[in-house]
């Protein structure tokens, strides 16, 4: 899989997965992807998957992910979820987390967006990083 960053001086991170930063301090972005194989058969769908990466489940995030719109990424259909929570790091930062996830080849794979809730930008980037997702 491939995909392009927005615009802008984002610095890799290699800590064994995918994974970008984009700092203004003191805020930040952080583009993630997360593959993992699927252990037996296949899911039994997109709900399987929804569970699967955690949307409404408190223990992952409070409040939780949120389901949305089911969206294509080049031709493979996933859910999409969201929420907006306080920044681990700095209660006083809101930050929102948009989710894309699927299974593809026998893996589970998500695509995860942290950003500043109330910056136009989080969700123009969630969308063009979609938009730009190639399966190799």
């Amino acid at each position: 899989m491939s995909f392009r960053l927005p615009n802008g001086d984002w610095e890799l991170d290699g800590d064994g997965r995918t994974q970008a930063s984009y700092r203004e301090t003191p805020d930040y972005w952080t583009m993630a992807v997360y593959e993992s194989k699927v252990m037996g058969n296949a899911t039994d769908g997109l709900d399987e998957v929804a569970e699967a990466v955690g949307v409404g489940d408190r223990t992952e995030l409070d409040p939780p992910l949120v389901r949305g719109d089911n969206r294509v990424v080049d031709g493979v259909e996933g859910i999409t979820a969201s929420t907006t929570t306080a920044n681990e790091f700095d209660a006083t930062l809101r930050m929102t987390r948009y989710t894309w996830a699927a299974e593809v080849e026998g893996s589970l794979v998500e695509l995860v967006l942290d950003g500043k809730a109330d910056d136009p930008r989080t969700p123009q980037w969630f969308d063009a990083v979609l938009a730009s997702v190639a399966w190799k």
